[in-house]
C-alpha cells in the first residue's frame, strides 16, 4: 500500500462553520446584486450567490442543535435548491462573464 490512509474519519463540519462560511460569501453576494441593479445580465448569477449562501445558512441550522422539524424544513429547503445546479450556474455566469 502507498501513502498514509486517514484513521480517523473526517469530522462533520459543525453548524458554526456552515454560518461562517455564509458569512464569507455575504462580500460576493452584495457586489453581485449591486452588478444586477446596474446591468440585468447579472441576475442569475447574483441569484445564484444568494441560493448558494442560503444553503450555507440552511446547512448550518441542519448541523446545528435545533429541533428536529427546523432540520428537515432547512434540509427541504436545500434539496429544493438544488446545489448542484446553483454551483453550475455560478460556473456558467463566471465563465461568460470572462469571455464577455
Amino acid at each position: 500500500m502507498t501513502g498514509d490512509l486517514p484513521t480517523a474519519p473526517p469530522k462533520p463540519v459543525t453548524g458554526e462553520e456552515w454560518s461562517a462560511a455564509a458569512g464569507e460569501v455575504n462580500g460576493v453576494v452584495e457586489h453581485a446584486a449591486l452588478a444586477a441593479q446596474m446591468d440585468p445580465r447579472w441576475d442569475r448569477l447574483s441569484n445564484a450567490w444568494t441560493d448558494f449562501r442560503l444553503v450555507l445558512r440552511q446547512r448550518a441550522i441542519v448541523a446545528g442543535s435545533g429541533g428536529f422539524s427546523e432540520k428537515v424544513a432547512a434540509q427541504e429547503t436545500i434539496d429544493r435548491l438544488n446545489l448542484p445546479e446553483v454551483n453550475r450556474t455560478i460556473i456558467q455566469e463566471c465563465r461568460k462573464a470572462q469571455v464577455g
